[in-house]
Formats: structure tokens, sequence, C-alpha cells
């Protein structure tokens, strides 16, 4: 069938099954799925059959344009719904743009060579001088490492360290106090592109401003700095480009006019070095990699970076109307789809009463936005014995003194890298409940220094938070054994020295 007619099929036919949309699409190819695995024509299987049940678990090609183990790479949220990847991209993927196989460029070795050879050799009797650029200086994870990075450089080597930030924030004046400069432009606006030439146009401009500091290299971070990459080259000038997230490569970008991909993929084959804060993200990631330049850098923790609390534990527990012997089980992060805080409010539905009757939830992080007003309307239309015992707060400065309040802590997330909330809650030898989603496996032990529950599962979820309620001698353990495995990451000192160690490098 050629694609027109498998196009023509899919509007002429309704109610269509699963099986259906698929050998309808025109990324399921009969004849190739055949000819490639000859284990089809043995089972005595339609191709289709054979793909349905068989084929999608073994991450067998449905045709030579959509590649399966690409797929779950680059869309690892797939796997939250469905173990077959054609399926997962016809009915949801294709909405947002998800890749489907590995863009290949024309970005020459040559090129790449040239672009870090020797750049980063240190000038004679000068110290490097570094441009940082962050998307905010909020006090969200990205930012805060960016903000320790920086600062740990400038007060403990010969680097000079200038952080850019489209907008001013809290960690402003932190930076400011060992002697960064801090500098507020104009930002780079994705909605804004419309074109190649916009984008070059883009570049070229922000690169004129940046001549004149005279830095020896540039630090991005987070994926949405992808176009800071391509000033660096513009420039001629190396470059740190360090990723944060685990969400697919497109994510970020997915619903602009302009399609960014192929410049995100090229930033990451020219950039000096691609640092990822967590093995999994890394692994992710490494379809991409063409010139070993991705390397892991974890995200240390200080006990320095934890303020003086402004209340004490009982005035923030009373200002909630939490009693000393009710449980405070606090949830820390932005109020969104990915970070998953509607577990909390179907839990809480599967609660026995004796639980139900000496817990609070505690969500920090509320912000004005669609997914934040449906779980409001669900609390509104919950029995009042339950929707007492769910409470917002919004986005907060003194979120350590919720930690320092808090019995329990509990992470929601579908989609993490390596959090930094985590390892506050660590910190304070909470007892933890969260989903094993990407680098947090990498923090936490199953029933050893947590209780994972599978994400979007609220009957689980439910067990879990009934479970630890009730017991305190698995709650002390699971505090203490978290804290011990906080003191054995990676640490501040070790950190700094890695990426010193990458921009005083230089390839050879």
């Amino acid at each position: 069938m050629n694609i027109f007619k498998k196009l023509t099929s899919l509007f002429t036919k309704k109610n269509l099954t699963t099986e259906e949309i698929i050998e309808s699409s025109i990324y399921f190819d009969k004849e190739f799925y055949e000819d490639t695995y000859t284990d089809v024509g043995e089972s005595e299987l339609s191709p289709i059959e054979h793909y349905m049940t068989i084929g999608a678990k073994q991450d067998y090609n449905p045709s030579e344009h959509f590649n399966a183990h690409f797929y779950q790479l680059a869309n690892p949220e797939y796997l939250l719904s469905t173990p077959n990847p054609l399926k997962h991209y016809l009915l949801e993927g294709k909405s947002y743009g998800a890749l489907i196989c590995p863009v290949l460029l024309n970005t020459s070795l040559e090129k790449k060579a040239n672009l870090n050879k020797g750049l980063l050799k240190r000038k004679s009797n000068t110290s490097l001088k570094i441009a940082f650029f962050s998307h905010n200086l909020n006090l969200e994870g990205a930012p805060l490492v960016c903000k320790d990075i920086a600062v740990a450089m400038q007060k403990n080597t010969d680097i000079s360290i200038t952080v850019f930030s489209p907008t001013d924030g809290f960690l402003k004046e932190q930076l400011e106090a060992v002697g960064i400069d801090v500098i507020i432009h104009k930002p780079f606006d994705k909605n804004h592109i419309t074109s190649n030439q916009n984008f070059t146009d883009f570049i070229s401009n922000f690169a004129a401003t940046l001549e004149h500091y005279n830095f020896d290299a540039l630090y991005g971070n987070t994926i949405l700095s992808f176009w800071l990459i391509h000033v660096a080259n513009q420039l001629q000038m190396p470059s740190v480009f360090h990723i944060h997230e685990s969400e697919p490569l497109n994510y970020h970008i997915r619903n602009t006019s302009f399609d960014f991909v192929p410049l995100i993929l090229e930033a990451l084959d020219s950039a000096h070095r691609v640092v990822f804060v967590a093995d999994n993200t890394f692994e992710k990631y490494k379809c991409y990699q063409k010139y070993n330049n991705f390397t892991v850098i974890k995200n240390a923790f200080s006990a320095d970076e934890i303020p003086l609390i402004d209340q004490s534990r009982q005035q923030v527990r009373d200002d909630l109307g939490i009693e000393e012997n009710e449980q405070m089980i606090v949830n820390i992060g932005t109020v969104a789809n990915r970070k998953g805080q509607i577990d909390i409010i179907n839990s809480l539905k599967l609660l026995d009463e004796a639980t139900l009757g000496k817990i609070h939830f505690v969500i920090i992080g509320d912000v004005d936005t669609s997914y934040s007003q449906h779980l409001h309307k669900l609390i509104e239309e919950m029995p009042q014995d339950q929707a007492s015992r769910i409470h917002f707060i919004k986005k907060t400065s003194r979120v350590f003194d919720y930690y320092n309040s808090a019995d329990i802590c509990l992470f929601t997330s579908r989609i993490e890298s390596y959090p930094k909330a985590i390892q506050e809650a660590m910190h304070y030898a909470l007892p933890i409940i969260t989903t094993p989603v990407d680098g947090i496996v990498e923090q936490l032990q199953d029933r050893h220094s947590a209780l994972f529950y599978q994400a979007g599962n609220a009957k689980e979820l439910a067990t879990r938070i009934m479970q630890l309620s009730d017991d305190e001698n698995l709650q002390k353990k699971l505090g203490s054994n978290a804290y011990s495995a906080l003191q054995k990451m990676i640490s501040p000192t070790e950190m700094m020295i890695r990426y010193t160690e990458l921009f005083q490098s230089s390839d050879s």
C-alpha cells in the first residue's frame, strides 16, 4: 500500500482499533518487517500480529523510518503508558513532535577539531575569564547548581566568573557577595525564531555583544542554552553545555513553529564538553554522541547551603493547623504535570481512616497554571475530611523551614535528573517516599534509604504512606540511611575540581 492510500485509509475508517491504526500507519512496513526479522515467517502470525505481540516488546523496527530503540532512548516517558513505541508515537508522541529516528547532520570532524583544539590553554600570566549563562536566578535546581559551581570556582581558583541571566532573582545577591558580576541580558526567545536566518542573525548579534568582554570560555546551563553553544562557535570559543533535563531532547521546544532539533544536535556535537548530572540521563542522550565529548558530573550537596531556619518547627506547623502528634508530609517542587502531584490527591482517597486522621500533605511550589487549577478543583470536590488534609504553599525562599518541620518527604515526579530536593531531604534525615525515576535511583535505594512506588500508581502510594506513617522504626531507619548515603556522594570540592579541569583542559 502506498503512502497516499495509507493516509487516505485513516480518514475513511472509523473506530479503528490500535492494531488497525498501527497497520494503517506509514511507519509500519509489512514487507520491511518480514524481510528484516526471520522469526516472523516462522511464527505463523501475520506481520502486524507478530509486531503487536512479540516485535514491539523486543524493540523490532516496524519500518526503516522508525527506530524503536532510538525512540525509547529519546522519548523515555512512553514506557510509563505502553511498551509499544509505535503505538505511543501515533497516539501521543506525534502530537508533541517526538523524535523517531536520529537526525543526521553534516558537522564534520574537521570543524569539531578546529572549534576546540587548544582553545582552553591558559594564557601566560592571566587567569581564565568564563561567562556562565543561567536561564534564571531563582531558587530552583539548575540555577542553584550553576550558582554552586560559579561561587566555588570564584572563591577557590584564579578563574574569574561573570554570570548572565535574562531575569533577576534570589541568587543574584549570593553571587555578588563573592565578587561575581551578574549581568541581566535580553533573553533568547525561541518563539520569535521563525527561520534559520532569524537564528543566525540572533547568534551573530549576541556574539558581537560578548566580544568586548574577552571571555575565554562559555558555560550554558540546561538544554535551552543550546543557542549559547552556537554563539561560542561563532566566536571560536570553547563551551561547556550542562544538561540537567531527563525529558526527551525536543520536549522543551515542542510547541514552537520552528524546528530547533537540528540546532540542539549541532550544539551537542560542537560543545567542548556536554555534562550530564546523572548516569541515567547520559544513557538517554548517548545515541546522540559523535565525538566522545559527553561526560557525567553528579551534583554535589553542601550543608553550608542550608540557611538559618526562620521559624521553629512547631510555628510552621501551627500556621498550617498541624498538631504536634500529627505527621507532616512535604512535597517540594513546582506544581506541574511532570512533578505528578495528582498522585497525592488520588492516594488520599485510598487511605484508611486511621492514617487519614493523623497526616497532612504540604505541597510547596504552587503556581497558577491549568494543572494547578485542575488539582485545586479536584480538592474542592472531595469530602472535607480529605480536602482539609492538603495544603498548598506558593514558591517560597523559606523552603528549609518546611523540611525542618516535616516528618516525611514525598516525591511524585514522572521525570527527574538528579534532583537537589532529594539531597535536601536526605540532609534532614527525612524518611522519603519517591518514584524511582531517572537519577533518583542513583541517589536512593528502595527499602534501604527510601520507599519507591511507581509513578501514577495511587494504590501503591497509599500503601507506602500507611506503611511508613505507622512504623516509627522504619522512619528512623530510612532517614538515617538516606543521611549516610548523602555523605558518600561527590563533595562540593570534588565537583568544583571536575568543572575547573574541564575549563583548564584542552584537546590534543
